[in-house]
């Protein structure tokens, strides 16, 4: 597998010499690259196969994060407590189709693609790293423009 600052940054020496913390680059994947860190069946499967819960799912529309009484529910109990904040697929998808960008935070904590990903990251930065992904629906916009108070790689897919 290529490096991973290499495959974000096309030339990892020039961009922990130049580029870090200083500067917009851009820098084009070939697609083939990416296509095992997160696709959308991925996504999918997280949502509908998981337990997956919030704070690791919100969702946002128009530039407001919506409440998660919109697409949560309670579950069973494990252990003998009860499980809260259940993302419940079907609301997440209906919000979706209606304009809703689904936010996944922290995936380095529980995707492996994206574990080994930003790891290897760390590693070649010395820097702490961590992993979002952010869907939105075609003609949507979950945020308004913004710039970040940290640097950020951004895939587009």
């Amino acid at each position: 597998m290529t490096d991973a600052l290499e495959l974000l940054s096309g030339g990892a020496q020039t961009f922990v010499e130049k580029i870090w913390a200083s500067h917009v680059h851009l820098h084009q994947a070939d697609p083939a690259d990416l296509v095992g860190l997160l696709s959308f069946d991925d996504v999918d499967e997280l949502l509908t196969s998981t337990a997956i819960r919030t704070p690791a799912v919100r969702l946002a529309q128009d530039g407001s994060v919506l409440p998660q009484s919109r697409y949560t529910r309670s579950g069973a109990t494990l252990a003998g407590q009860p499980l809260t904040g259940l993302v419940d697929a079907r609301k997440v998808i209906d919000l979706f189709e209606g304009g809703a960008t689904v936010v996944l935070q922290g995936l380095h904590r529980y995707w492996p693609p994206l574990t080994r990903l930003v790891a290897e990251l760390e590693l070649a930065l010395g820097h702490p790293c961590q992993a979002h992904a952010y869907l939105t629906p075609p003609g949507s916009q979950g945020f308004a423009v913004h710039s970040d108070t940290h640097d950020v790689f951004v895939l587009q897919t």
